[in-house]
């Protein structure tokens, strides 16, 4: 729905991309967070710091000073970091991202703008998250 929503904003001029869309290989994905994101929005759930990929994700967004969003889900809250509760990231270091840009990134998201999701989510609700998250209001 969100992407729908994204798809018929006037303020959005390139392809909404999930990272649903290309699961087939981390190094593909990666790249085109790296060349083709123009802001990476975070779908915030308690699973995301725990997915690999993600984190790879995001750490390529950061690393490419790519503007980070997050979408906070009920209940959310973000997770303190340390470098040694990293999670196994030898997918990641296999492709370029070290334990310390990781680390960095996650230090970084406390300062990132984050949208609350909210339990009702209506056609006017979820135009106007599409505009908070672009940073741009719903045309009248």
């Amino acid at each position: 729905w969100l992407k729908m929503e994204m798809h018929i904003h006037p303020g959005v001029t390139k392809d909404v991309f999930l990272d649903t869309d290309n699961l087939e290989s981390l190094d593909q994905l990666l790249l085109i967070v790296a060349e083709d994101v123009d802001k990476l929005v975070v779908i915030c759930t308690e699973s995301v710091f725990r997915r690999p990929w993600c984190l790879g994700e995001m750490a390529t967004a950061y690393r490419n000073k790519i503007e980070i969003g997050m979408l906070a889900f009920p209940g959310f809250q973000l997770p303190a970091f340390e470098r040694s509760g990293l999670l196994d990231t030898t997918c990641l270091r296999e492709n370029g991202i070290q334990d310390d840009l990781v680390s960095d990134m996650l230090a970084s998201l406390s300062r990132v703008p984050e949208v609350q999701f909210r339990d009702r989510m209506g056609s006017a609700t979820m135009q106007n998250l599409v505009g908070l998250l672009l940073r741009r209001p719903w045309p009248s």
